[in-house]
């Protein structure tokens, strides 16, 4: 395991581990979780088109595409769509779904372990989803570290009561 945050180093230390796996011929697939925040780094499409150009059918990517980083909103600071295109232009089978379905999830992995190529499972998620009272944090911008108010709180064990 390896954790790497916002320096997004995770997913080329993967991919070394990737590489070694296929030379050593050891068998199983390297998962990697990354944000679309991770996808603002240089780093990463450098890994990618590693990845890519060493035929990495090993390695696999789940990105969280919920459009919000440390600083606000994805689109307003530094707009990094067509995710999904440049997946493909780097050499990836990109595999986009609604990252809040879990079944999604489940079929993306399943495509995945059976693809040629390097995967990366794009999930398209509402990080309030299911929790009604955080969507105004989306709205204001203040989504990405979550303190919960009093108020909130309350809201919270509310609406878990409910399910």
């Amino acid at each position: 395991m390896v954790s790497s945050g916002s320096l997004a180093t995770a997913l080329g230390v993967s991919v070394g581990r990737a590489i070694a796996r296929k030379i050593k011929n050891i068998p199983g697939n390297i998962w990697v979780f990354l944000s679309d925040g991770e996808l603002q780094e240089g780093v990463t499409w450098e890994s990618l088109q590693l990845a890519s150009s060493q035929r990495l059918k090993n390695i696999n990517i789940i990105v969280d595409v919920n459009g919000m980083q440390v600083d606000g909103q994805m689109a307003q600071l530094m707009p990094i769509e067509p995710i999904v295109d440049k997946f493909e232009a780097f050499g990836w089978n990109a595999i986009e779904i609604d990252g809040n379905n879990l079944e999604a999830i489940r079929i993306a992995c399943l495509a995945a372990k059976n693809s040629n190529l390097p995967t990366a499972i794009i999930c398209r998620t509402k990080p309030w989803l299911g929790f009604s009272f955080l969507k105004n944090r989306w709205d204001n911008n203040k989504l990405h570290f979550i303190r919960l108010t009093d108020v909130e709180r309350q809201d919270l064990i509310s609406e878990i009561k409910s399910l």
